[in-house]
């Protein structure tokens, strides 16, 4: 019986131990920054797309945009498309992980401009897929839709292929409730279409005449408005891929040693016992 009494206070001893290391977490997501547009190093194109499967279509800027938080300069793209995007912003901080299910995602497609488009197919998704795929995307192609020079198509495919991702559980460029129109140029198209086939055969020798077979490590960094504007996503060179997920970031191992700790803690009040 006392062997007993002693097991569960380690199990006690050991949630405890899991909660601060929960909370520690939370904490460090708790960033605030103000970002600041670097036009110069955009990399839109304006194309035709439509949310609503094709009943009406609309001219919207499609690519990475330049940024800067006050010590640095990066690109981002746009994970909220149907969100206006207004400057000046401060924003919060937060993992790729964090952004799917804390919340945020969930109240995205919450709002007016995705609740009028969710009868046409473009609908919050499951975010497990969302996470997987976008590492996907991002670790095949993302420094290949930055690459081409002054020639901005493979950005602005790449954005239109992340937007797919974030709404729909089908990933084509002429169904669902996200559509192309067929009038935008036919290299943005064939570009759009090489990305998709590639996502959807998780083959990515031959993208548009490019081997993108090296999958590359990248951190992911969502910055969420904390008034009206787009959420962007920001990826930073990596050992190892970083997305946020409690079970793969080095805190599961101060998760682990709590709980080994709870287990000596148990076997030494057995042995007492």
């Amino acid at each position: 019986m006392k062997a007993s009494t002693g097991f569960n206070s380690a199990l006690r001893v050991g949630m405890v131990a899991v909660a601060g290391f929960v909370a520690l977490g939370a904490v460090s997501q708790a960033q605030a920054v103000s970002l600041t547009r670097s036009t110069s190093t955009d990399r839109l194109l304006t194309e035709s797309i439509s949310f609503n499967a094709g009943a009406t279509y609309q001219n919207s800027s499609l690519g990475s945009m330049g940024m800067n938080d006050g010590t640095s300069s990066f690109q981002v793209y746009c994970i909220d498309p149907l969100t206006s995007y207004t400057q000046p912003n401060n924003y919060s901080v937060s993992s790729l992980y964090s952004y799917l299910n804390g919340g945020a995602y969930t109240a995205q497609f919450a709002q007016t401009p995705y609740t009028n488009v969710q009868s046409y197919g473009y609908n919050d998704q499951n975010t497990t897929t969302i996470l997987n795929k976008l590492v996907e995307l991002y670790s095949h192609a993302y420094n290949d839709s930055l690459s081409g020079g002054a020639d901005k198509t493979k950005s602005a495919a790449f954005q239109y292929v992340a937007w797919e991702i974030m709404g729909e559980s089908a990933y084509s460029r002429t169904a669902g409730g996200l559509r192309s129109s067929s009038g935008n140029p036919a290299a943005f198209t064939t570009q759009v279409n090489a990305y998709l086939t590639a996502l959807n055969t998780n083959s990515w020798g031959l993208v548009n005449g490019a081997n993108l077979t090296t999958a590359n490590n990248f951190t992911y960094t969502v910055y969420t408005p904390t008034t009206t504007s787009q959420a962007f996503l920001r990826v930073d060179a990596s050992s190892t891929t970083n997305t946020g997920n409690p079970v793969s970031e080095p805190g599961s191992l101060g998760l682990a040693a709590a709980a080994l700790l709870g287990l000596g803690y148990a076997r030494r009040r057995k042995t007492a016992a």
